[in-house]
């Protein structure tokens, strides 16, 4: 539950680059042993030059137009590795919208308990 809350957040937060009347899709679904959760924006999208580090602390990109300090990819990044699993962004360049996607592996379940 945890999880989809944190997911819930980020898709949310992703609302700050998309202008009135853009588009957010989300879809999640199984992927072999894995959950994964796609956040599709029509936003400002990211410059290619900005995609390798976009989930260390403090980098932003130049048209910010909502306030932070640059470390909520950083966050996100964090939250997912330590649920073994692994975040990534796709972006075809500025003005193009934006793709993060997110991997997280199955937990196993037993009878009616799960395992951990």
């Amino acid at each position: 539950m945890a999880r989809a809350a944190r997911a819930r957040k980020s898709a949310r937060d992703g609302a700050d680059y998309t202008p009135p009347r853009g588009n957010i899709k989300v879809h999640c679904k199984r992927a072999n042993q894995e959950l994964e959760l796609r956040v599709k924006d029509s936003g400002q999208g990211i410059r290619s030059e900005l995609l390798p580090s976009i989930f260390e602390p403090f980098v932003q990109g130049e048209e910010r137009q909502a306030s932070g300090l640059g470390l909520g990819l950083v966050v996100v990044d964090r939250l997912v590795r330590l649920h073994g699993g692994r975040v990534s962004v796709e972006s075809d360049g500025e003005g193009l919208g934006s793709e993060f996607i997110v991997r997280l592996p199955l937990i196993a379940q037993t009878g009616s308990s799960a395992t951990r």
